[in-house]
């Protein structure tokens, strides 16, 4: 398995260079299984471990397992997903206090599971994968709903699943409820649909937390991290256009024109590039200032 490491070696120093080259491969060997087999907390310990050195995952998912063994006494097996949930909200919210980070919501620990079962605070989607990961150790089916703009889970259940919110502390959300709070992120004339609610398997989790992570990195114009974020986005999605485009431009931001040029050209070469909703014009400028690649400006988009 190739595993791409663009800034790795640039930035850091041998100690570092190692440490940040083992977690990107153990990261890389996570989603490298198939969805159905993916350890969706060992990934994501992983996932965080490149920006957190100190993280030791077998630590964390114990620490997993004994939130787990606390709901699974609180639930005793009762039936019905009332039970289930109560016992979660107890364990994770009453004795946990885990919660939304609404004071500091774009905060990068947001996003990496050491620091949200460390700080207990969270976002939707890091939160949702404490529930999930200790729903599935207790022997509780929950899944991930990845609805645009505010992740849930879904407690399963053989009558009626249940959307849970663990972000507002494990409220349960009607339909009506979870449409209320589209319209609010996409718009009013949003309307709940089918799609809205499918299963979210592990490999789209990791893609919407590594999303989060790149927004967050381009706004604060950390662009080595959003690189190294790009970078492990190929190794869940592959080495798509889209993601050759995206590394290009970060490499012309950090002025390593040569890495960029490769990238750029790429993407300006691929079928891609001539859709009408891709967004290509800042390519087309930087290629037009620093590589004078004429030839490529007359096929790119305008």
């Amino acid at each position: 398995m190739k595993v791409v490491a663009s800034m790795i070696d640039d930035t850091s120093t041998p100690s570092d260079t190692y440490n940040r080259l083992y977690c990107r491969q153990r990261f890389a060997t996570c989603v490298a299984s198939p969805e159905a087999e993916l350890d969706l907390a060992s990934a994501a310990l992983w996932l965080a471990a490149e920006d957190c050195p100190e993280l030791d995952a077998q630590v964390y998912l114990g620490r997993l397992e004994s939130l787990a063994d606390r709901v699974r006494v609180a639930w005793g097996r009762r039936p019905g997903s009332v039970a289930a949930l109560d016992a979660l909200r107890s364990v994770l919210v009453e004795e946990e206090n885990f919660r939304g980070n609404t004071n500091s919501y774009y905060d990068p620990q947001n996003s990496f599971l050491n620091k949200v079962l460390d700080r207990r605070v969270g976002i939707p989607i890091s939160l949702s994968i404490v529930w999930i990961e200790v729903g599935r150790r207790a022997g509780i089916p929950i899944e991930g709903v990845n609805l645009p703009g505010h992740f849930v889970v879904r407690l399963l259940d053989r009558h009626e699943p249940t959307l849970i919110d663990p972000f507002c502390g494990g409220m349960v959300l009607t339909a009506s409820e979870c449409e209320g709070r589209l319209r609010q992120t996409q718009g009013e004339g949003w309307r709940l649909s089918p799609e809205d609610l499918v299963a979210a398997g592990p490999k789209q989790i990791l893609v919407r937390v590594l999303n989060n992570l790149r927004l967050i990195y381009l706004e604060t114009e950390d662009y080595g991290r959003a690189l190294s974020v790009v970078d492990r986005l190929a190794l869940i999605a592959g080495d798509t256009p889209k993601l050759r485009r995206d590394r290009g431009l970060l490499f012309a931001r950090l002025q390593l024109y040569g890495k960029a040029w490769a990238d750029l050209a790429a993407y300006l070469g691929s079928e891609e590039a001539t859709d009408e909703n891709e967004a290509s014009d800042e390519a087309v400028s930087l290629l037009r200032e620093h590589f004078e690649l004429v030839r490529y400006l007359a096929a790119a988009p305008n």
